[in-house]
């Protein structure tokens, strides 16, 4: 972010608080040049190239603050004889970056380096820094008549300085009765200035405390904001309430507090505060219950501590509620990776078993514990590793609260649904079906007859199948009967990509989930819930296996009792993004086959309870008589077929007219300029198609590396969008017509996870922009922009649920560690028109053969067992 010239702050105004209304110096004159646009500037190659550099000096002059972030730009006098400012560079020079609780006439010790703005010159980007109260009178002077205590203006900072000189901050704070020898100072107005000194001093105080422990500026503000002035006092007391209480304030610096307070390795708020994280870091797994021995083993690990104090604090926490424990004898075993013996889990954790080595603190970084590379078989990843998920099958789980209520909730729906009554009005199905037939002009075959005749007879049904088997068929035939039936249904899918194909090849309405579902941001849920069903007679998602528990649970729960409800979802492809598996679980629970090892229940399930739940498979290809080299090759890929497709060394070989190829490339670095080539030569020049940034999407396996998602966008960016004026933040730069995704559910502004927009314009001095996400547009502040990113590359699981005209898939050896069959399957999928893959044959072959996909372990389907056993 660059600084205007001195002349366009006066007068600003902006929703942030703009401190120009108490300047520390009179303004510069208009032809002035900007702060640090001056000669003797380093040259921009010199700028770019500077190391990590050092700065200390006084705050002169708080041009802008951003109250949200407070992201701040700065006028600051440098030391004159500190020798990491240039010579040549004049005084005073401008800093920017998030400086919490920093006042006019501080003394600063700053960490950052130097940048060059296009238009502003040379600024000092603050990554870090330290503060201290002035020492001088000039400083003291200057602080204290910037404004920032209530009842010291300018002309009351001079007397109070003229008076006391450098033992001015003593005095208030020691001495505060002796503000009424100042002239003009009485009971009422020392009262106050003594009660905003103090609230002022307990922020800074916090501010300092928090950032002697490594507490980043951003979150030293939220948890500021968060606690108020019993900030210091709680995180004292509680370090880890701030790793449950704070979003963006994780267990990794709750502990990093915690342990330089003194906290110790084993004190039982830590262990409580690591099981808890150690839960959410599997869940960011896919997981919703995890045996409990491995849990043990895998949380110690983390905490270097005993797996017997671990196992202690997971019975603590049990009664206390704070986590569910279901089933088991009580006798867990771990199986060894290497010998397949069962032995107990009940021992500590081996110092070589896959832990990361400790720090020169002797303690374990969580970072690198969490960051095990392929073939680890520490705890932290243990769904890669076979023995890990024996046991932790064979064990006790154990859940988050959430994620149980969740699970429970789905097997009461399910149970209801197979129990109440069907509300439609009679249908004639074989009759219906032949009428939909002859609309459609063709037969079906049997199985897609099959399915429409469950999905009207049963109230609860299930539609599974590939690209190209005739899922669209049956939903357009289902929509056609019901209507004129005059029966009220409703279309949802989880993306808004998603939802509109399913609208455009129904002939119907269609939402996504969140928006049919409402999100009442003052309620804290959805609008749409058990209480307050949807108005709906049959409802039809699609994309399902991209539900994760919650959403299935909040979903489900808005269906009325006798309302049908039909899945339809492509198994085959990744799970969801969030945690569960709860497509798969539905359908292995229905027809009653390939049970959880967990479940002893499941073998005895109720047949009632199969038949309740139709699930059809669709298996026969029909596009494949097109021709189709997308279709072919995904069930190819399914079937475990590893040939590669027509194949060329480069793109200038492709035939136009060819829907999917594989172009070779060398290595990484060729990989990545072929993938910018189809972007920016072969789609709009030999397909023309005129526009790449909105009809080409490049799907990556992996966010790292050269021909890795962060790499891929900043590279397509400057190919694609090189001359727009952009807006610079911590995520990267973004200009206009810029493609971005959102990464988070933001419900007030009605945006979702995988969500994709447009840039529509940004503010660079205001630290604003503008993006369009279908059809609506958005106001995002530097505090959003940690929610965005940019998506001329997006990873493969985000690409679920969605399709684009063209897709680039990047494939090499280096992504080995996410190749695998169901994501090859599901990036070949996405493409409607064209599918690209560049890369390494090897790298298909290695994917495609790896059908060995990660086991989520969770307790849902025993639930659904057991509430339709009792019902």
């Amino acid at each position: 972010m660059g600084v205007p010239p001195m002349s366009s702050y006066r007068g600003h105004f902006s929703p942030f608080r703009s401190r120009a209304r108490r300047p520390c110096h009179r303004l510069r004159p208009r032809s002035a040049l900007p702060f640090g646009v001056a000669p003797g500037i380093p040259s921009l190659s010199a700028v770019a190239s500077s190391p990590a550099a050092t700065l200390t000096g006084v705050v002169e002059r708080i041009i802008f603050l951003n109250e949200e972030n407070h992201y701040t730009i700065a006028e600051f006098r440098p030391d004159a004889d500190k020798k990491s400012v240039p010579k040549e560079r004049p005084e005073p020079v401008t800093i920017v970056g998030p400086l919490p609780g920093v006042e006019c006439g501080e003394t600063l010790h700053l960490t950052g380096e130097w940048t060059r703005h296009a238009q502003h010159g040379a600024q000092f980007k603050v990554l870090g820094f330290k503060s201290e109260l002035p020492s001088s009178v000039y400083g003291i002077r200057k602080y204290l008549g910037s404004g920032l205590v209530p009842g010291i203006g300018k002309v009351y900072a001079n007397k109070i300085v003229d008076a006391f000189g450098t033992d001015t901050f003593r005095i208030l704070s020691e001495e505060s009765g002796r503000l009424r020898d100042v002239d003009g100072i009485g009971r009422k107005r020392a009262t106050a200035i003594k009660a905003a000194w103090d609230a002022k001093r307990t922020e800074r105080e916090l501010y300092i405390f928090l950032q002697t422990y490594g507490v980043t500026p951003g979150q030293c503000v939220k948890i500021a904001k968060h606690f108020g002035p019993s900030a210091k006092n709680i995180l004292t007391q509680e370090p880890y309430r701030a790793a449950r209480e704070i979003d963006g304030i994780g267990f990794k610096t709750a502990d990093r507090i915690a342990i330089n307070l003194g906290f110790a390795n084993d004190a039982a708020p830590r262990l409580d505060a690591g099981l808890i994280f150690a839960l959410e870091t599997l869940q960011e797994e896919g997981h919703t219950a995890f045996g409990e021995s491995d849990l043990c083993d895998y949380a110690a690990n983390l905490l270097e501590t005993d797996s017997r104090l671990i196992c202690a604090r997971i019975d603590a926490l049990v009664e206390a509620k704070q986590l569910v424990r279901h089933g088991g004898s009580g006798v867990a075993g771990v199986v060894d990776p290497g010998h397949g013996d069962v032995t107990p889990s009940s021992r500590p954790a081996r110092r070589d078993e896959g832990v990361a080595a400790p720090s020169a603190s002797g303690r374990v970084s969580v970072a690198a514990v969490a960051d095990r590379g392929p073939g680890s078989t520490s705890p932290a990843t243990p769904n890669r590793t076979s023995g890990s998920q024996l046991s932790a099958l064979s064990s006790r789980l154990i859940q988050l609260p959430h994620n149980d209520r969740a699970e429970q909730k789905i097997a009461e729906v399910v149970q209801r649904l197979t129990r109440v009554a069907s509300g439609l009005p009679p249908i004639k199905t074989d009759a219906a079906v032949t009428w939909a037939e002859q609309k459609a002009g063709f037969t079906f075959h049997e199985l897609q007859r099959r399915a429409v005749r469950a999905a009207l007879t049963s109230k609860f049904s299930i539609l599974t199948g590939g690209p190209g088997t005739g899922k669209t068929t049956i939903l357009r035939a289902l929509v056609e009967i019901l209507k004129a039936k005059k029966v009220r249904v409703h279309l949802a899918a989880p993306t808004g990509r998603a939802a509109q194909r399913l609208a455009e090849t129904t002939g119907g309405y269609a939402s996504t989930i969140h928006r049919l579902l409402k999100w009442d941001p003052a309620a804290g849920g959805f609008i749409a819930n058990e209480s307050t069903p949807l108005s709906t007679d049959f409802l039809i998602v699609d994309e399902a296996s991209m539900l994760d528990t919650r959403l299935a649970s909040a979903l489900l729960q808005a269906v009325p009792a006798r309302a049908h409800l039909l899945l339809v979802g492509d198994i085959d492809q990744l799970p969801s993004v969030g945690a569960g598996n709860v497509l798969k679980d539905l359908i292995v629970v229905a027809e009653g086959s390939a049970p959880h090892p967990q479940l002893s229940t499941l073998n005895s399930q109720p047949a009632a309870l199969r038949a309740a739940i139709p699930v059809t498979r669709l298996s026969v290809v029909y596009r494949q008589k097109d021709h189709s080299g997308i279709v072919s090759t995904a069930h190819a890929i399914n079937s475990g077929d590893a040939s590669l497709p027509p194949a060329f060394g480069e793109i200038a070989d492709v035939p136009p007219w060819s829907d999917l190829a594989f172009i070779t490339a060398a290595d990484a670095e060729d990989c990545l300029r072929k993938v910018i080539q189809l972007c920016t030569e072969f789609v709009p020049q030999k397909l023309h198609w005129p526009n790449p940034i909105a009809d080409v999407q490049v799907l990556a396996p992996m966010h790292k590396g050269v021909a890795g998602v962060a790499n891929l966008n900043v590279q397509l960016q400057a190919a694609l969008n090189p001359h727009a004026r952009g807006l610079r933040a911590a995520t990267g730069e973004y200009r206009p017509a810029d493609k971005v995704i959102q990464l988070r559910n933001n419900y007030d502004k009605n945006l979702f996870n995988g969500d994709i927009g447009s840039v529509v314009s940004v503010d660079a001095e205001h630290g604003t922009m503008v993006a369009e996400f279908d059809g609506e547009q958005h106001t995002f502040e530097r505090g959003d922009f940690s929610d965005l990113a940019l998506a001329y590359t997006i990873s493969i699981h985000k690409s679920q649920g969605s399709e684009y005209p063209v897709v680039v898939i990047p494939l090499l050896k280096g992504h080995f560690m996410m190749l695998q069959r169901n994501l090859i399957y599901t990036a070949i999928t996405r493409g409607r028109k064209k599918v690209y893959l560049v890369g390494e044959p090897a790298a298909y072959a290695m994917a495609v053969r790896n059908s060995e996909s990660k086991q989520r372990l969770t307790h849902l389907r025993e639930k659904i067992v057991v509430s339709s056993s009792r019902a």
